[in-house]
């Protein structure tokens, strides 16, 4: 797949899914392509070539709404008005496949992934009161699970997102970190999300 195709793919979000299998690029070493000589008179300088998005590629914008039923847009029927989403339809591209978790952290971690929210360990909570310490309930994601934004990043995209986040575990959300499950960890190069993090307490009645 070239990253052509690629970028067609990621725009019209059809193929999430498939984008978990990109070449990642952006920390990829390059074969050094200069000359070292017996003296620098006889060398030559070279460095690598940053990653960046090919010309003309478009802007992707994704738009993550949870909590939302399939029938909430106008488009669908719904009494949300949706003209946007209303254009896109009527010019012949409709999403019918619909699955939701009816939950908003399940819900946010399939849309990011592309997987099942119990497959990357969101089938409940990131919030230490309210996941569980069985599979897929820990809240966790593991690095295996790359979102759409790492994809865009590792293919030369600056990413940037604002609003609540909530898949951070809550105590991995202090000042010390890690910060790998923190949205920049996530490949999200600037955000001015809110962790979203709750008081941790383990004394559950």
């Amino acid at each position: 797949m070239n990253e052509k195709s690629v970028l067609n793919a990621l725009t019209s979000t059809l193929v999430l899914a498939a984008g978990a299998s990109l070449p990642l690029h952006a920390q990829t070493a390059q074969p050094y392509q200069g000359v070292v000589g017996r003296t620098l008179a006889e060398s030559k300088e070279w460095w690598p070539e940053p990653v960046k998005a090919p010309a003309g590629a478009p802007n992707v914008v994704w738009i993550l709404i949870d909590d939302v039923g399939y029938g909430a847009a106008g488009t669908f029927g719904g009494l949300i008005q949706t003209p946007t989403f209303d254009s896109l339809a009527n010019n012949g591209l409709r999403y019918t496949n619909f699955h939701t978790t009816a939950v908003c952290a399940p819900t946010r971690s399939a849309l990011l992934t592309g997987r099942n929210s119990a497959s990357v360990h969101e089938s409940g909570f990131s919030d230490v009161p309210v996941s569980a310490g069985f599979p897929g309930w820990d809240g966790r994601i593991p690095s295996t699970a790359g979102t759409i934004a790492e994809i865009l990043r590792d293919n030369g995209y600056n990413t940037f997102a604002v609003g609540k986040y909530g898949i951070t575990p809550d105590d991995e959300g202090t000042d010390a970190g890690p910060f790998d499950r923190w949205p920049t960890g996530k490949g999200l190069t600037t955000s001015s999300d809110s962790l979203a993090l709750q008081p941790i307490n383990t004394s559950l009645t």
